[in-house]
């Protein structure tokens, strides 16, 4: 990977979290985070949202704050920040690429936000 693409993404990511962290936090409904891929069947239908019918719809890609698409990465920012959160299914927690996300879940707990992991 080119090392100035890589540093974009990491400012990206931080920008991101910065964000959620800074906004005013609700808990209005209901959002699944996990990795959305279905190349990976194992995190992809794990996931609560697949097997409620209240939670129908109501999901969202942990990759999402990285992405280049600033319409993506807005989306991400006012799902974290409005809605209550399930988080999982799937390898989250013993993977170094969601270290960044686990800690800015764990500081939003402190700012009310209701998380089931």
């Amino acid at each position: 990977m080119n090392i100035f693409k890589s540093i974009k993404r990491n400012l990206i990511k931080r920008s991101v979290i910065h964000s959620i962290l800074e906004a005013e936090q609700h808990n209005n409904d209901v959002i699944n985070i996990h990795r959305i891929d279905k190349k990976n069947i194992g995190d992809f239908y794990c996931a609560p949202h697949h097997y409620f019918d209240v939670l129908k719809g109501k999901s969202l890609d942990i990759f999402d704050y990285k992405s280049e698409d600033k319409e993506v990465r807005n989306h991400f920012i006012n799902e974290i920040s409005e809605r209550s959160l399930i988080i999982g299914g799937g390898g989250l927690l013993n993977r170094d690429g969601f270290v960044m996300q686990m800690k800015m879940f764990e500081k939003l707990t402190t700012k009310g936000k209701k998380i089931v992991l």
